[in-house]
């Protein structure tokens, strides 16, 4: 049985198009390997003063999610209800609840001292 022409480009087609789908599945491999290693855009760096006057950097929370918030203690509204919220949200996680660290970072340094945010935050 010969081939015609016709047939010929058309399984010469069927070959490219084999070759150009087992390309591209190894170079979505290669892909995904290569973002996998690379680090995140964006990593948050810090130093604050906690509420007992100890100095806290990003590493004290190595391996849990961060919740923050900021805002001040002489925030009439607002502030207490979103901590009321927070509290609720983390009530809500359960077991997960370990997971994650709510910070309050405040807004007003000078008169939210560690003492001041001791007797607030909780």
């Amino acid at each position: 049985m010969r081939l015609t022409v016709l047939q010929k480009i058309l399984w010469a087609l069927v070959g490219v198009a084999a070759l150009a789908f087992v390309w591209l599945q190894l170079w979505a491999d290669y892909r995904r390997d290569q973002a996998a290693e690379v680090e995140p855009a964006f990593r948050a760096t810090f130093e604050l003063t906690d509420h007992t006057g100890m100095a806290r950097t990003e590493d004290d929370y190595s391996g849990r999610w961060m919740l923050v918030f900021f805002g001040f203690v002489n925030c009439p509204d607002i502030c207490p209800t979103t901590l009321a919220e927070v509290a609720a949200v983390m009530d809500g996680l359960g077991e997960d609840a370990a997971q994650v660290q709510p910070l309050f970072i405040t807004i007003d340094p000078e008169r939210d001292t560690p003492s001041v945010l001791a007797d607030f935050v909780p």
